[in-house]
């Protein structure tokens, strides 16, 4: 139950502000399209991470 409330929440941060960045954006001084760059940029490195882990251990479950 614990590892599954933390896969959610570390989904969830990956994915909720997405909504909000427009809201987020001009309140520090970002664009629009930087800071969804960020977004794009945090989303690619959470695969990339999986996919480092997942790699070399292709039976691990």
């Amino acid at each position: 139950m614990l590892l599954a409330a933390a896969c959610g929440l570390i989904v969830a941060s990956i994915y909720c502000p997405q909504p909000l960045i427009s809201l987020i954006a001009p309140a520090i001084g970002l664009r629009s399209t930087l800071a969804s760059l960020i977004v794009t940029v945090t989303q690619i490195g959470y695969c990339a991470a999986q996919a480092a882990i997942r790699l070399p251990f292709p039976k691990l479950e």
